[in-house]
This record gives structure tokens, sequence and C-alpha cells, in this order.
């Protein structure tokens, strides 16, 4: 059985004040950081690096189009639209 974040347990129990169900939505998200211990280049292509990341995103979204993601790094996402 997966263990839930505490950080979502306050979502998820009912409150005394108010029992009504909730909805919570859990969105799948990368964050990396552009040139902090490696270059760019490095970052990007290493073997389980940025466009491994996007790469296989990608292929998850197009498989479940009900799927959605959040990325920040717009120059990793440049780097990988232009390939």
């Amino acid at each position: 059985m997966k263990s839930i974040p505490l950080l979502l347990l306050p979502f998820l129990l009912p409150s005394t004040a108010q029992a009504s169900p909730k909805t919570v939505h859990i969105v799948p998200h990368s964050h990396d950081d552009l040139g902090w211990l490696q270059t760019l280049d490095e970052y990007y292509s290493a073997d389980k690096g940025v466009k491994n990341i996007l790469n296989s995103v990608i292929q998850s979204l197009m498989a479940n189009p009900e799927r959605k993601f959040s990325y920040a790094e717009m120059k990793f996402m440049s780097m990988w639209w232009q390939e």
C-alpha cells in the first residue's frame, strides 16, 4: 500500500466544520535547475537527463490525453522542441 504524504492529509480528512467531499488534483511536475552543478548540455543529454524526462512525459501524455504535466524550465523545453 502506498503512503499518503502528510501534506495532503488535511485535504483528505473531513473537517469538523464541514464534512463535504474534497477533490484533490495531483499534477506531476519536474524541476530542473539550469546549470546548477552541470552545464545545460550535460543536464539535457545525460542518461537520466532532461531530454529523457521530456521524451517520457510527452509519450505518456500522448498515450493518455487526460493526463496533465507542469514544466517550468523553458530553456530545456526549447532545446527539446528544436531537435
